[in-house]
């Protein structure tokens, strides 16, 4: 761990004498939790072993995030973008209206048994 220059840079932690603390800012987590949300929207109904997949990946992320900031005691930066990281409630219904129609368009070009139950 480097010591802290700047409280709104936070504390450091260091890797091979690379900082590595820029994927526990917030709003890479936020960014990450939303690709994961995004994928599972999308893609879990025809591929659902995924959403397994998804899961262990957001529960390993928050493990490690805790075991950053507990035992490393890494402090994330706390300027005012991070403060006001948050999902985008629009993004995620877009992307959940997209991925229903993506799922009706592949289930009746292809003929899909039990099509009609998707709508």
């Amino acid at each position: 761990l480097d010591p802290p220059s700047k409280p709104e840079k936070g504390q450091q932690l260091r890797f091979c004498g690379l900082s590595v603390t820029g994927s526990l800012m917030p709003l890479r987590q936020t960014a990450l939790l939303t690709t994961f949300m995004e994928t599972l929207f999308f893609w879990s109904p025809l591929v659902p072993l995924l959403s397994l997949a998804i899961l262990g990946a957001t529960l390993v992320n928050h493990f490690l995030f805790d075991f950053a900031v507990w035992h490393f005691q890494v402090h994330v930066p706390s300027d005012a973008m991070n403060r006001s990281a948050f999902l985008s409630r629009s993004y995620l219904t877009l992307s959940l209206a997209l991925s229903c129609g993506f799922q009706l368009w592949h289930a009746f070009g292809t003929k899909m048994q039990g099509r009609y139950v998707l709508l």
